[in-house]
């Protein structure tokens, strides 16, 4: 599961793919996504769980987070 070790890691994560992407998830509203949202709210308890329900969403790779699996930007982008 991603891992965010600051609130500022996850702030740019979230510019990164939610915002720099155009993620149809991220809404418009400025709700921001359910994903992101949810490895914000559980990242300290799931982070040392190797079959955590958030590592489906956004896997890590080695010491770096993953592309989140329900990534699809608005324009096509590809990450």
């Amino acid at each position: 599961m991603a891992y965010f070790s600051s609130g500022t890691e996850g702030m740019e994560y979230e510019e990164k793919y939610c915002i720099g992407m155009n993620c149809v998830h991220y809404g418009d509203d400025g709700s921001g996504c359910a994903v992101l949202r949810l490895h914000f709210q559980y990242n300290y308890e799931e982070c040392n769980k190797p079959d955590s329900f958030l590592d489906e969403l956004i896997p890590r790779e080695g010491t770096r987070n993953g592309i989140c699996t329900m990534l699809y930007p608005e324009k096509g982008e590809t990450p």
